[in-house]
């Protein structure tokens, strides 16, 4: 169920990435120290392909990044009928002005 909850909850429009590297001319992630660990640990655990999963997302809604509210974002509609609005930024604002969490599906 942690596979499921990663792929559902990752965000498809990090700018993390599978790239060449040109030293060692295997396959990398490229991007955030953070993105990239996270996609290289679902990787290794053999999680669904999250390229997949970016490409088959239906956008509704760019927030472009903001200096007021320090955030970034994007809203999804999901194939469960649902919307999940994916947030990058500073959780110091944003976190306080959440109304609901998402939860892992058990």
């Amino acid at each position: 169920m942690i596979s499921l909850s990663f792929k559902n909850q990752h965000n498809p429009f990090s700018p993390a990435h599978e790239d060449v590297d040109l030293e060692t001319k295997e396959l990398a992630f490229v991007g955030s120290k953070t993105e990239t660990a996270l996609l290289q640990f679902a990787k290794d655990l053999g999680w669904g392909d999250w390229k997949e999963t970016c490409d088959s997302a239906k956008v509704i809604q760019m927030i472009p990044f903001s200096s007021d509210r320090e955030a970034m974002g994007v809203v999804v509609h999901l194939s469960s009928g649902t919307y999940r609005l994916f947030l990058k930024g500073a959780s110091e604002i944003s976190v306080p002005a959440m109304s609901l969490f998402p939860r892992s599906q058990t």
